[in-house]
């Protein structure tokens, strides 16, 4: 997360990414990678349960068709933008949301739900997305 310049930016910066992608795709029990996303990133959130693995425990998970998530990239897009890919799945299927965060004067910024102005109106700005998988990839 040395995009993010300190530890404090990352966990805001991480924080604001996982409580979105939470609020999109609402899971009562959430499992992590710990070493990944650390405890104090992970926004508080009342109506989930986050799970923490160690990396043992995560490529057992893993093996055992387990879902994760997990931060699949981040990047600094400018000086005051940080990209952050958001991504849960299991060996079979992956799929994730893709944010943009921006520095303003009163801090680190998710640009999910500005409006902006385009002809003819206004439209909220929304994540873009991916997702992969494989048929006979052995989970059931």
């Amino acid at each position: 997360m040395a995009a993010a310049g300190s530890d404090a930016a990352a966990a805001t910066l991480l924080s604001q990414a996982l409580a979105e992608y939470a609020r999109i795709f609402p899971a009562e029990t959430t499992t992590v990678i710990g070493a990944q996303i650390l405890e104090k990133w992970v926004p508080t959130l009342p109506e989930v349960r986050c799970l923490h693995l160690t990396d043992e425990q995560a490529r057992a998970h893993h093996k055992q068709c387990g879902r994760l998530l997990y931060v699949h990239s981040f990047r600094t897009v400018t000086p005051e933008v940080v990209a952050v890919a958001v991504a849960a799945g299991n060996r079979c299927m992956v799929s994730g949301l893709d944010f943009q965060i921006r520095l303003l004067e009163s801090g680190w910024q998710l640009e999910i739900g500005r409006l902006e102005t385009v002809p003819g109106g206004f439209v909220r700005r929304l994540p873009g997305g991916f997702t992969s998988g494989g048929a006979h990839c052995g989970c059931g």
